[in-house]
């Protein structure tokens, strides 16, 4: 099946192509093949994607309330809103029984960009379970990525703050900040873990660990047993250990 534009309230998707089997085997409805756009763009998300491919592999049940199969996708150029990524991809095995769904993940990004934040690439994998009609929810997966660092907004809001320092005691210190994160920062990695819940008590997320090092091997920032818990009554706690540093960053420890 192909259509070459479809539009949905603002947004407008160009070149769909639909090409894959569909057969039934023991009365099980099964997917497969690939769905690709040329592009889409959604106005008011201020979101465009240039070019997607999204691969399928689904069996369904009997009476269409159950499913497994797997899932991949490929994306080129992403931009969202001050946001922007060269690639996006993820491939996905999954399973829906009984109103239960458990998801295994993989997702990558590349060339990531935003204000305050740069990486040159990010890896997260894990598991996603829902029960309940999506009531319950908890998101696991472990983290890592290259070339994390700020973004152009941050090094301009330090540029400026060295400027209003001049002629003070503070502007070497602030010099040496803002050099000290542009140097350690490039060839920098990251690896940690995180946990999501939500169910009737609320939401937490927890990082058991994660840490950012700089090329040189020197730890930037530092992380361990951090949780933040928002109750149903909106009361928000946060906890955890953290250690900042690197070579010409002042050390700060704290809990």
């Amino acid at each position: 099946a192909i259509a070459p534009r479809i539009t949905v309230e603002d947004c407008v998707v160009e070149g769909a192509k639909l090409s894959g089997e569909i057969a039934v085997a023991s009365e099980k409805p099964h997917l497969k093949g690939p769905l690709q756009v040329n592009s889409a763009n959604c106005e008011a998300a201020d979101l465009r994607v240039g070019g997607a491919k999204l691969l399928t592999d689904i069996t369904f049940g009997e009476g269409l309330d159950a499913a497994e199969g797997k899932a991949e996708l490929l994306t080129g150029t992403v931009k969202a809103a001050n946001a922007s990524a060269k690639q996006l991809s993820a491939k996905t095995r999954f399973t829906f029984r009984k109103s239960v769904l458990a998801v295994h993940y993989e997702a990558a990004g590349e060339g990531i960009a935003a204000p305050h934040f740069r990486a040159g690439n990010l890896k997260a994998k894990g598991w996603v379970r829902t029960a309940h009609d999506g009531t319950n929810l908890q998101v696991d997966g472990d983290v890592s990525g290259q070339n994390i660092g700020g973004g152009p907004d941050l090094d301009a809001l330090l540029a400026d703050v060295q400027k209003s320092s001049a002629q003070t005691l503070a502007f070497p210190l602030i010099r040496k900040i803002r050099d000290g994160i542009a140097q350690e920062t490039r060839s920098s990695t990251l690896d940690g873990s995180f946990l999501v819940r939500r169910n009737a008590n609320g939401l937490s997320f927890v990082i058991p660990r994660a840490s950012l090092r700089a090329g040189s091997g020197q730890s930037l920032i530092a992380v361990s047993r951090v949780q933040a818990l928002n109750g149903v009554k909106g009361l928000a706690q946060v906890s955890g250990n953290f250690a900042r540093g690197g070579v010409g960053l002042p050390r700060i420890t704290g809990r």
